[in-house]
């Protein structure tokens, strides 16, 4: 497993030649207007979590720029990236993310990451083992 995070040097949205993606999930943590969440551009998820969890291997999750306040349980095969079309952190997660063991990557890009209480980042088994910052 390897986790690659994006530099804020990077044009987003940045999408590495090795991930494949077959669908997109949409989350925008900013809506306050009531509506049956889907995932869609029209009704996307309010939290980053959740379009996680419903989000297939090979899954781009475009995030609407904003602070999202979540801890998050990442899984392998999934891209999140920033909505941001320029080379600068649209999308900032304040909490933690953890991966546990799963075959594939996962590709963070235009998403800067802050915990201030303990590692941003935990990774839990025997294949959850590197990171790169590209």
């Amino acid at each position: 497993m390897v986790i690659t995070m994006i530099t804020a040097y990077t044009p987003i949205p940045y999408i590495p030649s090795s991930v494949t993606v077959t669908n997109t999930v949409h989350v925008d943590g900013n809506r306050t207007d009531s509506y049956v969440e889907d995932g869609s551009e029209m009704m996307p998820y309010k939290t980053i979590q959740t379009a996680i969890n419903v989000a297939q291997p090979t899954s781009a999750i475009v995030i609407e720029l904003g602070t999202y306040n979540e801890d998050l349980t990442l899984k392998a095969g999934i891209h999140l990236k920033s909505r941001l079309d320029a080379s600068y952190y649209g999308v900032t997660i304040t909490g933690k993310l953890t991966y546990s063991s799963g075959a594939g990557n996962v590709v963070l890009s235009g998403i800067c990451v802050f915990n201030s209480s303990d590692h941003a980042v935990e990774f839990i088994g025997a294949d959850a083992q590197k990171t790169e910052s590209v």
